[in-house]
């Protein structure tokens, strides 16, 4: 342990700065307050503006206000926001006056940006014959001793004229004080007694205003100008009266101003004067110490006051426009300007005359502006005599119509200083000089005047970070690519710039050579400054460190940085169980802390431990306590400094002969509410240098510096760096504990620090290892199991062997197909994918370990499936014979797959009408088609111990179409010849195909074929199938019959006498068609064709009776059947050109066309008149 005593002296030496600006990251704006009537407001708005290019968000806090009342916007150079506060009345901005006098939590705002912006508060009063208008001054707003200015209203003061101030502390437990010269004759609003009011405790954003109403007492007038506001802790005052006058008249007007402390005022003073008359363009001086010279323009001195007293000057000092007014002492200086009349006035605080007052107003938004009313706008300017001045970037001699410039005007008593004054400006307008600056904007009408300086306060360089890549934080990439370019914004307060990097471990620098511009992009890893010199005083100023670490990995390009990944290789397994899990830390001796794994496994973890105590007053009164679970308490103790560092490490190697790499998580002690208070803050840090820690902290608990400027910021949910610098929210969002995770890290460090020397600051806190490394292989590539897409090393992928392989269609391993990443919505917050729930993964048999975890062995294939070929329609069948399985009681699993050749993948085969079988050793495939030839097939065979399993041979298919039914003359006429009887052979087929063979069958399905010796028997049918070399046969049989003829005369008398008559009949010869035409003259013969004739009876009748008709015509007469396409065309077309062929249009006009009915057993079981029937060819 360390302790450590540190010299208050040194302390202010490395931290001392002077200066302020109205650019800042942090403002903080007072409550303000006014009189009755004409004066209560209307319309109140914030407009702000920024000189950065790029969007800079910031966030208005209304004091007392919810988190939810907390609003983020987003402002560039080219776009300033104009923002509504209230519409008229009391406000977040204006405190009623009765309520003042008291500590007010409820009124005020405090706005935090990303970037640096200026803030202005204007506002309409009195049915817009009031207006207002101030300027933050930012974080040098901020002092300690404060002397007040208001109207003198020495005229003819109305009701409504009211002075007041107002004072915000920026820290807690801020001690105020008020007093004044004026003890006696004034009337407080809401308090009962005079000055002094002292011992007014503040905290953080509240108030305390002071108002008088001057018509109360004739002390009220002037009462509050002078009097002292001194605090033990830095505090922001606005001062000024709403109403009020410099005037002689009862005129009136709002002039207020946010003013600075005593620290940054001084002794020399140039003011430029309005359009007013000159009882009330008027400059108010005001005094800290006593005896006090004042002069004007450098005459014989004008006047003589003591502190806490003050001067008016008239405007009849002012020549040529301008006065140059120098004291003795510093003074607080402030100014009356105004328009053609009284009632048209404003004041500003003025800043005093300094060589180091650099620097570019850019810029002023919306000059013109207050709320919905156009003003006329303007800026004063004053510069050195020799200086290049520009507006909106133009030279000032040379603006464009309807801008008037009065200048440059030569300052009497200072010829070295010009001054300019600017009107019928518009919109927003931007300043410029080459060498000092000091401008005001004012917008006045016929009755109202507001404005305020925007330049004229030197101030510490501003160094803005331009990231590429924010989610990473500023950070330099393994390969030394940065993506942080650093930028001086207010770059021209100096005459020249230089960056430093910090060296490690001290409080000293060393300059970057060649780096002294502006911009500066780093390529290595460090902390980093910039020194701004001014060579009229030669005075230093160094902007905040900047630590910049090394990009923090993604080792899955997911977009989730690997500390809060909590699956790191995109596996579907969540790294906590890819590791040996959480590790505890015993820290119950800081110095001599010890690791075990909660699980009981063995580890090669060894730590060390340092404890260094720190402050200036007694180091030993800081405390450091801890636990044997990891939970630990600092204490630091009220000093102007205090500090406890304790750092633990880790000092082993792994069993690779590596060093110990650990994965270090923190937060606070989950069963001790922090008690915050002002002036501490924490770190969490690591080393080596190239790591990093993160903060994930989704209810916004915490506060965090993400810039390194001391500013800490709000909304931060997520930050990455080497080192993140916090402190407690007290208006968190919700209650998610907030968390650190820092992987493959040797070192991580706690710093507590304590800057109230008033209270002591305690943390209670807790630390852990998580994803203990665990490397369950041993090949070449070191990588721990959560990395590893194979962790085991038996080429089976963790993901498939995890039991998830139906969500990596593409097989490499990972989730999903092809990229998967934060940004195209497949992977969540924490690195998660989100078309996943994470199940456990599948276990070996024993049920003790993880199968992507213990190497397997695949089965081995004895009998390969072969190539087959079958014919069309039938079925066709593979099988695959598998080797023995390790072990023996594992369970063979088969997956038949089918190559898809146009996407180039195997998809997996499901049982469906075609397929069975597919996740057994066989696969069967039904009714097999001609596009199925050359399809492939393979069947992965695996087992429960071994899930990634073989693939076997590739075969194919090969399908061998099927010959087409014959076509065959319905009749087939034969003489009788006892001798010779027609046989089965003598059946024909026509257009016969020599390649085929003809069969005979007694049925039209089944049975066998007949021999063709067999003698034909008259009118039977016969069926024909016919048969191709490849013993495929044709999809169905084609029915003929047999016609044998044998004719017979028969007479009506066998014997006649002359003149008798008898009927001679053949019977036994085929019917010809004329003989049928001439037996049915009901028919109508319309087309003959192929051999056929075809006849259409013109009669509706439903099937039954057309099937019996058929049947009564005898042998010869059938039902129409379609043969081939031509025989189709020729009978529907003949048909449609009689007008029968119309059946859609004319329900009465049927014919059956194209079917036939099959009276089977399988077909027709019931011999039922509207079953078994199918369309036939064509």
């Amino acid at each position: 342990m360390v302790i450590r005593k540190i010299l208050t002296t040194l302390f202010l030496l490395v931290f001392v700065f002077s200066g302020f600006a109205q650019l800042s990251k942090i403002h903080y704006i007072p409550p303000l307050t006014s009189g009755p009537s004409n004066a209560d407001p209307l319309d109140q708005w914030f407009y702000i503006s920024t000189p950065i290019n790029g969007d800079v968000s910031f966030k208005i806090k209304p004091v007392g206000g919810t988190a939810d009342q907390e609003i983020s916007y987003i402002v560039n150079n080219l776009n300033p926001k104009k923002i509504e506060i209230a519409s008229e009345g009391y406000s977040q901005l204006f405190q009623d006056p009765a309520t003042t006098s008291s500590v007010t939590n409820n009124k005020g705002y405090i706005i935090e940006s990303q970037d640096v912006i200026y803030v202005s508060i204007r506002m309409n009063a009195g049915g817009n014959a009031q207006a207002g208008a101030l300027v933050s001054k930012g974080e040098n707003a901020l002092g300690k001793l404060f002397r007040i200015g208001t109207y003198d209203n020495k005229g003819n003061p109305g009701n409504n004229y009211m002075n007041f101030f107002s004072v915000m502390a920026t820290e807690d437990q801020t001690t105020v004080n008020l007093t004044s010269n004026n003890i006696t004759g004034l009337v407080i609003q809401n308090y009962s007694g005079q000055f002094p009011i002292e011992n007014i405790i503040l905290n953080k954003g509240e108030s305390y205003t002071v108002a008088l109403k001057v018509p109360d007492s004739n002390g009220n007038r002037d009462g509050l100008i002078g009097a002292l506001v001194s605090s033990d802790k830095p505090v922001v005052v606005n001062s000024g009266s709403a109403n009020g006058s410099f005037g002689n008249g009862g005129a009136r007007d709002y002039g207020i101003d946010q003013i600075v402390g005593l620290d940054k005022v001084g002794k020399e003073y140039i003011f430029v004067k309005g359009e007013g008359n000159d009882s009330y363009e008027n400059v108010l001086i005001v005094a800290h110490y006593d005896n006090t010279n004042i002069k004007i323009n450098e005459e014989s001195t004008e006047a003589t006051i003591n502190k806490g007293d003050y001067y008016i000057i008239e405007g009849d000092k002012f020549t040529d426009g301008n006065m140059y007014v120098s004291t003795s002492e510093d003074v607080f200086a402030y100014q009356g300007i105004g328009g053609a009349s009284e009632a048209n006035q404003g004041m500003f605080f003025v800043p005093p005359l300094s060589c180091e007052s650099r620097g570019d107003v850019n810029n002023i938004a919306f000059i013109d502006e207050i709320g919905d009313n156009t003003l006329t706008g303007g800026i004063t300017i004053v510069t050195k005599a020799i200086a290049t001045v520009l507006i909106n970037n133009i030279d000032i001699g040379s603006q464009p119509a309807g801008i008037t410039v009065q200048g440059p005007s030569t300052v009497t008593g200072k010829n070295e200083y010009v001054t300019y004054k600017v009107t019928g400006l518009s919109e927003n307008v931007t300043v410029s000089s080459s060498d000092e600056l000091y401008s005001a904007y004012y917008n006045q009408n016929g009755a109202a005047t507001s404005g305020s300086f925007y330049a004229g306060f030197p101030s510490n360089p501003n160094v803005s970070l331009n990231l590429v890549a924010s989610a990473l934080g500023s950070c330099i990439s393994a390969e030394g690519a940065s993506n942080v370019t650093f930028e001086v914004s207010n770059s021209g307060s100096y005459d020249t710039l230089q960056w430093v990097k910090k060296n490690p471990g001290t409080n000293t620098y060393t300059d970057i050579d060649g780096e002294t511009n502006i911009t500066y992009k780093p390529t290595e890893i460090g902390t980093y400054a910039v020194r701004g010199t001014i060579t009229c005083t030669g005075a230093t100023y160094k902007s905040s460190d900047i630590p910049i670490s090394i990009c923090p990995t993604d080792f899955d390009d997911d977009g989730i940085v690997d500390n809060l990944d909590l699956d790191n290789d995109n596996d579907g397994i969540l790294n906590s169980i890819e590791s040996l899990g959480t590790g505890i830390i015993n820290i119950s001796d800081p110095n001599s802390p010890t690791f075990t794994l909660t699980n009981g496994k063995e580890n090669t973890v060894t730590l060390s431990g340092d404890l260094t105590k720190e402050s200036t007053v007694d180091p030993v009164t800081n405390t450091f306590s801890a636990t044997a679970t990891g939970t630990f308490k600092s204490d630091v103790s009220a000093a102007e400094s205090g500090t406890n560092t304790y750092t633990i490490s880790s000092t082993s190697k792994a069993v690779q002969g590596q060093d110990e790499l650990l994965f270090f998580h923190a937060t606070k002690d989950p069963n001790v509410v922090h008690d915050r208070i002002d002036g501490e803050n924490f770190i969490w840090r690591v080393l080596p240098e190239n790591k990093n820690i993160t903060v994930w902290d989704p209810d916004d608990r915490l506060l965090i510096d993400t810039n390194y400027d001391g500013a800490y910021e709000t909304g931060v949910t997520s930050f990455t760096g080497s080192e993140i610098h916090f402190k407690t929210n007290p208006n968190p969002t919700g209650e998610t504990p907030y968390e650190f995770f820092a992987s493959e890290c040797k070192s991580i460090i706690f710093i507590h620090r304590n800057i109230n020397k008033d209270a002591a600051s305690s943390y209670s806190g807790f630390i852990e290892t998580i994803n203990y490394n665990l490397n369950t292989d041993n090949d070449s590539n070191f990588l721990y199991d959560f990395l590893d897409l194979d962790s085991d090393d038996d080429s089976c992928n963790d993901l498939t062997e995890a039991g998830f392989e139906d969500k990596d269609p593409d097989g490499d391993g990972i989730m999903g197909t092809g990229p998967a990443t934060f940004d195209n919505g497949k992977i969540d917050i924490r690195g998660k994918y989100k078309d996943h729930t994470y199940p456990d993964p599948l276990k070996d048999i024993a049920g003790e370990k993880y199968l992507f975890q213990k190497a397997g062995t695949p089965i081995s294939i004895t009998n390969q499936p072969s190539t087959t070929e079958e014919c069309e329609s039938s079925n066709a069948s593979f099988e695959v014979i598998p080797g023995s399985p390790e072990p023996a009681e594992s369970i063979i699993t088969y997956q038949w797959q089918i190559y898809d050749s146009q996407n180039l993948v195997w998809n997996n085969i499901i049982d469906d009408g075609t397929y069975s079988g597919s996740t057994t050793k066989k696969l069967d495939i039904s009714s097999i088609t001609l596009s199925m030839s050359g399809n492939k097939f393979r069947v992965n065979v695996s087992t429960n111990e071994f899930l990634c399993g073989i693939d076997s041979d590739e075969v194919s298919l090969n399908v061998i179409a099927t010959p087409s039914k014959p076509i065959i003359d319905p009749i087939q006429i034969y003489c009788f010849d006892e001798s010779n009887q027609p046989k089965v052979s003598q059946l024909t087929i026509n257009d016969a195909d020599t390649s085929l063979s003809v069969e005979w069958y007694e049925t039209e399905n089944g049975g066998n074929a007949i021999d063709p010796s067999t003698i034909l028997i008259h009118e039977k049918k016969y069926y024909a199938q016919v048969t191709n070399s490849n013993g495929c046969v044709s999809t169905s049989r084609t029915e003929t019959k047999a016609f044998i003829s044998n004719p017979v005369i028969t007479s009506t008398n066998q014997e006649v006498c002359l003149n008798e008559s008898t009927t001679i009949s053949v019977t036994g010869v085929p019917q010809t068609a004329q003989d049928f035409i001439k037996d049915h003259p009901e028919l109508n013969l319309f087309l003959t064709f192929g051999g056929s004739n075809y006849f259409l009876k013109e009669e509706a009748m439903p099937w039954e009776s057309a099937y019996d008709l058929i049947q009564s015509y005898g042998s010869g007469a059938s039902m129409y059947q379609i043969n081939s396409k031509e025989e189709e065309d020729a009978v529907y077309d003949k048909l449609a050109e009689l007008g029968f062929a119309n059946a859609g249009t004319s329900p009465n006009n049927h014919f059956w066309m194209g079917l036939k009915q099959y009276n089977t057993e399988e077909l027709n079981p019931d011999n039922e008149v509207d079953q078994g029937w199918y369309w036939l060819d064509g």
